[in-house]
């Protein structure tokens, strides 16, 4: 783990996480010290309260919904830097959830102490990132230029047997990456989950909804699609055998 804190993607990852963790802690700011204080803006018809909050709120989510966007169109142009840049981003989200959370509670008290529940589910998110790269690793599935294959594949069309399998090989491949992607955006909503305040129903239906998400993007991005065209029903078992053990291994 600590080998990798220097490379390009540790570093990159690090300097992401602290932007994000300045918006975050900003968009709670705002939120929480015009709780008493509103703005009003009214047009005869509609009332907007604390409309600088909302436009914020507004703004990080687009950030968020931009980066998990970019991470689905860039990894497969560089895999090997994002195999250095999600871990390290991981442990760094753990810290940023961690943090936002407990000011949360320090500023709002009781009515925040709902968010605790994310700190967990953040760190569980991070075990399944980092057994989803591991699997990569060791499945070589997202190291074999999968933008330039599909380049030669529309260049060479021809309905054929081959041509056709070949075509379902790579459909089946983009979904390691898609996976991946839905792994990075349950990591991102559960690590900034904070940012909205949720009583606990509401927090309840938070975690029901993206649980799913990243049980099903821990499969793909570990190549679970991949192992189940091919038939590959031991590679799947490994997968989750080493979940814990792939982490383990990432610590020490």
């Amino acid at each position: 783990m600590f080998d990798s804190l220097f490379s390009l993607g540790s570093i990159i990852a690090i300097t992401v996480s602290l932007t994000l963790t300045i918006k975050s802690l900003r968009v709670n700011s705002i939120k929480n010290t015009r709780v008493n204080s509103p703005d009003i803006i009214g047009n005869n018809n509609q009332v907007v309260i604390n409309s600088l909050a909302i436009k914020e709120a507004s703004d990080f989510k687009q950030l968020s919904n931009i980066i998990v966007i970019a991470l689905l169109v860039a990894f497969p142009l560089f895999p090997r830097f994002f195999v250095t840049f999600l871990p390290t981003f991981s442990f760094c989200a753990i810290i940023i959830c961690s943090v936002g959370v407990f000011k949360n509670i320090q500023q709002k008290g009781h009515n925040a102490v709902y968010g605790l529940v994310y700190i967990p589910i953040t760190a569980l998110m991070v075990v399944f990132v980092i057994s989803a790269i591991y699997s990569a690793i060791y499945g070589k599935y997202m190291f074999a230029d999968f933008y330039s294959r599909i380049i030669d594949n529309v260049q060479l069309f021809n309905i054929s047997y081959e041509y056709l399998t070949g075509l379902n090989t790579l459909l089946f491949e983009a979904t390691a990456y898609v996976g991946m992607s839905l792994l990075f955006a349950s990591l991102i909503h559960f690590c900034f989950g904070f940012t909205k305040n949720r009583n606990f129903d509401e927090t309840v239906r938070f975690v029901k909804l993206w649980i799913p998400f990243s049980v099903a993007g821990h499969f793909l991005a570990s190549g679970g699609g991949i192992a189940l065209l091919n038939n590959n029903f031991q590679y799947i078992l490994y997968v989750y055998k080493n979940i814990i053990p792939n982490f383990i291994s990432y610590l020490f």
